[in-house]
């Protein structure tokens, strides 16, 4: 596919996610639904990568839905492929149990994973339902009002970055695939903020 045609096709995605998520979110006020889904908090030091998704604000943790009879973490591989470019074995995904809570009108059960990095990897955003990513500091993600309430969750279950440190030095946890580090990665745009906007 040629540089054009995927600009057209991750716009055409994006768009679909905008329109789409105000009506699903009316269908989950009017018809009451829970779900079930994972998230990955990759680590590096004192680091978490965050992402933006195209439809809705905040930042939050890599993650979504299962789909039927998936495992959560064979689940949370793929959502990571998907959203990142990071292929990662399942085994390799470190389970941290799973929360529940009420959110945009869904009772959600949430399966948390963690890996970490010595160095943060190169990563390759979707660029329709993700389009911004940045590895940063726990700290600073805690004085933020915009976070999802699965990452503002996983950050009150990590209080110390000693613990993400422990994570990011696990002997399973190294870059996979000879990948480099990057410090900054948005989805065909420029260096941005995902944070901004």
């Amino acid at each position: 596919m040629s540089g054009f045609a995927g600009a057209v096709v991750k716009l055409a995605k994006r768009t679909v996610f905008r329109l789409g998520y105000p009506l699903a979110r009316v269908w989950w006020w009017a018809v009451p639904q829970s779900a079930e889904g994972t998230a990955v908090a990759a680590v590096s030091g004192n680091r978490v990568l965050v992402v933006r998704q195209s439809f809705r604000k905040g930042l939050g943790l890599v993650g979504g839905g299962l789909r039927p009879d998936e495992r959560p973490a064979a689940g949370a591989a793929r959502e990571l492929a998907e959203e990142t470019g990071l292929r990662l074995a399942p085994d390799r995904l470190h389970p941290e149990g799973s929360i529940k809570l009420v959110h945009e009108c869904r009772r959600l059960r949430v399966h948390l994973f963690t890996v970490g990095f010595d160095e943060p990897p190169v990563l390759q955003l979707d660029g329709a339902e993700v389009i911004a990513a940045d590895w940063m500091d726990t700290e600073s993600l805690r004085r933020r009002p915009d976070l999802h309430p699965v990452l503002a969750t996983w950050l009150s279950m990590r209080r110390t970055a000693p613990a993400l440190a422990t994570a990011a030095q696990e002997p399973s946890a190294g870059p996979p695939n000879g990948l480099q580090p990057s410090a900054m990665i948005s989805a065909g745009h420029p260096r941005e903020d995902p944070g901004a906007g």
